[in-house]
């Protein structure tokens, strides 16, 4: 039921297959600044699929070709895509 509702909200598409945790926050105007990446990953307020915290903003955020769901803050999640 989670996955299918995260299924129907915003999908971003970014060029290439690695990231850093910033720039696919950045890129994929999920906030409006580098900064306010660094700062939102730096609180603990970043997390992955299997509800790992990213700690780092120049972490690594592969993204596979089925892609890959992040989740901000405790409530908005969103699916990242290869495009």
């Amino acid at each position: 039921p989670k996955e299918s509702a995260i299924e129907n909200r915003s999908v971003y598409r970014l060029q290439g297959a690695h990231h850093t945790v910033s720039s696919v926050l950045s890129d994929s105007g999920i906030v409006t600044s580098m900064g306010a990446a660094r700062r939102l990953v730096e609180q603990g307020g970043v997390k992955d699929e299997n509800g790992d915290t990213f700690t780092r903003p120049e972490d690594n955020f592969p993204i596979p070709p089925e892609g890959r769901i992040i989740r901000v803050g405790g409530r908005r999640a969103f699916r990242i895509k290869e495009s």
